[in-house]
């Protein structure tokens, strides 16, 4: 019932050369249950075009500079880090009782690199100039 909901809420804005949904909005007359359905649940059909929609509509930034953080994240996979040594001994030691990281380089271990990793590097950079993997070490316990 709620996926049905959420499909007649939202609405195709633009497509790819192929076909492919690019980009979501809601709909003018469903705009107003857009909060009460959030708070009920995002089925998982729907999450992606569900983010989309509220990073656009939320966003101080707009949409332009939504757009400009998912490239700068995607760049920020393809790049190397001094800190993925830092990493490696942090998320086992931290969250290895979680069934998705019980196997080191597994899928879940894999997923959190990919999630966390261009998000921290960005972080650290713009927080603290000094060479991180160095202040790591000397702020840990």
């Amino acid at each position: 019932m709620r996926v049905a909901k959420w499909d007649r809420m939202l609405e195709v804005l633009g497509r790819d050369s192929g076909g492919n949904v690019e980009s979501w909005g809601i709909k003018a007359s469903k705009a107003h249950k857009l909060r009460e359905r959030v708070y009920k649940g995002i089925p998982d059909r729907w999450r992606r075009a569900a983010w989309e929609v509220l990073m656009n509509r939320f966003s101080r930034s707009g949409r332009k500079a939504v757009e400009e953080l998912g490239n700068h994240y995607l760049q920020g996979l393809e790049k190397p880090s001094s800190y993925d040594i830092q990493i490696d001994l942090d998320v086992p030691r931290t969250i290895s009782g979680h069934i998705m990281f019980h196997t080191r380089y597994g899928l879940g271990y894999v997923l959190v690199l990919t999630l966390i990793l261009p998000m921290l590097i960005t972080l650290l950079q713009a927080t603290f100039p000094i060479p991180r993997p160095t202040l790591l070490l000397v702020t840990m316990p």
